[in-house]
């Protein structure tokens, strides 16, 4: 009984010696024009970020312990404008912080909440920024904000602060830069075969049916003679 005990109050010790050594980690990035780079199925937009301060003093990097907590804001001058199509299945745009000492499991964890300051777009159905989660490797990942597709989307934005938990990593890591990132999925488009291949079916269904009204007349007529 006593063993228990101990053990269950050196559990609490060590869980409370580990909430007692996270640090939350206030981070000033600043960033301008980013980079587009257009696929097939999807447009991609980078911003590199130069590190201002971390906790209120110039930095160019820092390190990050299991369990801090980052909470970031970056500046975009001149302000980030971006047009998501109407063909877009979904937007998301996130935080990357990348660096050194990363054992290549997955270190992506959100915990938190990300926010925009948007100009001109429009809230609620298919503009609406959303939370959403993150999983990624080699890398931390806030977790960022979505926009679900169906409707052209024109807005910019001049900041963009986020906070989350880093509860994935095994070991403390070296933080030397980062990325802002606007991920836009452009929805599949049919290519003419399948066009092609989709009419030649209503073609078949429609002889297909042609047949069996003449046969049901047949029918009939032979019953009625």
């Amino acid at each position: 009984m006593h063993f228990i005990a101990r053990s269950v109050l050196a559990i609490a010790a060590a869980v409370a010696i580990g909430s007692a050594d996270a640090e939350t980690i206030v981070l000033d990035y600043t960033a301008g024009g980013g980079s587009t780079t257009t696929f097939a199925s999807a447009i991609n937009t980078e911003f590199g970020l130069t590190l201002a301060t971390v906790d209120g003093s110039p930095a160019t990097s820092f390190t990050v312990a299991p369990g801090d907590i980052i909470d970031a804001t970056i500046t975009f001058t001149p302000a980030a404008s971006l047009a998501i199509p109407s063909n877009a299945a979904y937007t998301v745009a996130d935080l990357l912080l990348q660096g050194t000492g990363f054992d290549g499991t997955g270190t992506g964890t959100s915990n938190g909440s990300a926010s925009v300051t948007l100009g001109g777009n429009p809230a609620g159905g298919a503009g609406e920024f959303q939370y959403q989660s993150c999983t990624t490797s080699n890398q931390l990942c806030d977790g960022g904000i979505g926009i679900t597709g169906g409707t052209a989307v024109n807005f910019s934005f001049d900041t963009y602060t986020t906070q989350f938990t880093v509860s994935t990593l095994d070991s403390s890591v070296n933080i030397t830069s980062g990325i802002f990132q606007v991920y836009t999925a452009i929805a599949a488009v049919p290519e003419p075969q399948t066009y092609a291949l989709m009419a030649v079916g209503l073609g078949m269904l429609w002889l297909v049916a042609v047949r069996r009204r003449k046969g049901s007349a047949s029918m009939r007529f032979v019953r009625a003679a």
